[in-house]
């Protein structure tokens, strides 16, 4: 039975790489079990003294050993110890060293204990450590370039990293347990957001651009990468995602796309002007035909009073047709021009309120113009200003028809009006429509912000505006909410070095 046993711990020994030794404290002398006498990698049946033993252990380690063993051996003390070994080829070795006192009659006659080879577990644990290291290093270099969030799976924010908050403008207490919906621009449809759940839902990893807003209301744009979070049952429990911000990216891309835009209007508008400049030149001979001829009809009617009106409204309406085809005479001229030059902002008003009343007439708009009594001279792109100007009148407009205009019909109106310094030039447009709402107006100038309907604005129409009067080295801001009025600020004369 006995030698069954031993042949069992044999077995036990080879399995767990575990040997045993035994110290007599009478004798001195010193037992090793064949594992241990294999991990030290030292012929079995060596004799190995006390000291010799010692000698094996790394040399900060031998008076620990010494001084474990002998409190163990005087108190009685129990050890447990990983320490290191060099055998005879100079290579190293991890070993648990384990002793406890065996009394007998109450006296410590012997102190045995275990003796394990742990060089794998060690490195392991080391390699799992150096692998925490890694993944830590990795996250702070994610935390510290990545926004990053994780939610459970009806999107519940459970974490957020310090650059979420900053970019969010929210604290984390104010973001733990809301959904993103928090910081939801309105820029996309319930159609994107509903395929993106689609996808992540069934598991799959999702990647986008999502337009956001900050807590004081302004936009950001961020690339989104959102991966699902698998139990061991194969269900989608949750989502972490990161997000980089590529806010500055999309501005340069709206702006080469209001810069494209811009040079294919004034294309266009150079178009118009050849058009604008055959159909003048084929009304003026007969509309001064007409003009002569109603002279003529103006005083042989003198008499009659019936005809001394259609006279009249034939006189109103040849002027009319008078000022549009100056009107197109200069829209001719001036689309060819690609530099600064001296231009009246009345005159580029008036036109502008010539082409203006044509699409705010039939709609019930009044169009006032209060021009500048000192008939202000700047130099300016002028093709460029009446650009400026038609979209703040179209704008305006807009915004006076989302009302219902059922109660207020024929006192709907846009005014733009001028006046002057010695060094400036200040245009002001102003409508009777609802106003802007004061937790919007810091944002109606950034690109792809829009207070239409999806599908009925791009966000690029003010953007664009405030860029061409910047680049005449001026100023516009929206100087009342309601009713909604537009400051502009042009210097008369252009620093043309400033402006390069």
């Amino acid at each position: 039975m006995k030698k069954d046993l031993i042949e069992l711990y044999s077995e036990v020994e080879s399995m767990a790489v575990i040997g045993w030794w035994s110290l007599n404290l009478t004798t001195e002398e010193l037992t090793w079990s064949p594992m241990t006498y294999k991990i030290h990698e030292v012929k079995e049946g060596t004799v190995v003294d006390k000291e010799t033993a010692v000698q094996f252990y790394l040399p900060e380690y031998r008076d620990k050993i010494k001084s474990l063993v002998s409190e163990c051996a005087v108190k009685g003390t129990p050890f447990a110890k990983n320490l290191q070994i060099r055998l005879k080829d100079g290579s190293i070795k991890w070993v648990r060293t384990q002793g406890r006192a065996h009394i007998e009659n109450e006296i410590i006659t012997s102190v045995i204990g275990t003796f394990q080879d742990i060089t794998f577990l060690m490195k392991s644990r080391d390699n799992r450590r150096k692998l925490m290291e890694q993944i830590i290093e990795q996250g702070n270099l994610i935390n510290s370039m990545a926004i990053v969030a994780e939610t459970d799976r009806a999107g519940r924010i459970t974490y957020v990293n310090e650059l979420f908050e900053d970019i969010s403008q929210y604290t984390r207490g104010e973001l733990i347990g809301k959904t993103h919906s928090l910081v939801n621009s309105g820029h996309h449809s319930k159609i994107f957001f509903q395929e993106m759940w689609e996808e992540i839902l069934k598991g799959h990893s999702w990647r986008g651009q999502i337009c956001n807003r900050k807590k004081d209301g302004t936009i950001y744009w961020v690339e989104t990468f959102i991966q699902p979070k698998i139990d061991n049952l194969g269900s989608v429990v949750g989502f972490v995602s990161f997000r980089y911000d590529i806010t500055r990216q999309k501005e340069l891309e709206a702006e080469m796309k209001a810069h494209i835009e811009s040079q294919a209007m004034v294309s266009h508008m150079a178009s118009i002007g050849e058009f604008a400049g055959s159909i003048a030149h084929e009304i003026s001979n007969p509309l001064a035909v007409i003009e002569g001829n109603n002279g003529r009809l103006k005083r042989l009617s003198k008499d009659n009073s019936e005809l001394v009106k259609i006279v009249q409204s034939i006189d109103k309406a040849t002027t009319r047709m008078s000022n549009i085809i100056s009107g197109m005479k200069s829209l001719l001229f001036r689309s060819k021009q690609e530099h600064y030059s001296l231009a009246h902002v009345n005159q580029i008003v008036k036109e502008v309120g010539e082409f203006g009343n044509e699409f705010l007439q039939n709609k019930g708009i009044r169009l006032e113009l209060d021009l500048d009594q000192n008939d202000a001279i700047i130099e300016c792109m002028d093709v460029q200003i009446s650009q400026v100007l038609i979209n703040l009148v179209k704008n305006a407009r807009d915004a006076i028809l989302s009302e219902d205009l059922s109660e207020r019909k024929g006192q709907s109106w846009i005014k733009i009006q001028v006046s002057s310094t010695v060094d400036h030039v200040f245009i002001r447009v102003s409508d009777s429509g609802p106003g802007i709402a004061k937790e919007i107006a810091g944002q109606i100038m950034q690109t792809y912000f829009t207070t239409k309907e999806k599908g009925k604005g791009t966000g690029l129409g003010l953007s664009l505006v405030k860029r061409i009067v910047e680049s005449h080295q001026g100023l516009i801001e929206l100087e009342e909410f309601k009713p909604a009025v537009f400051f502009i600020s042009l210097p008369r004369k252009q620093n043309l070095n400033k402006a390069a």
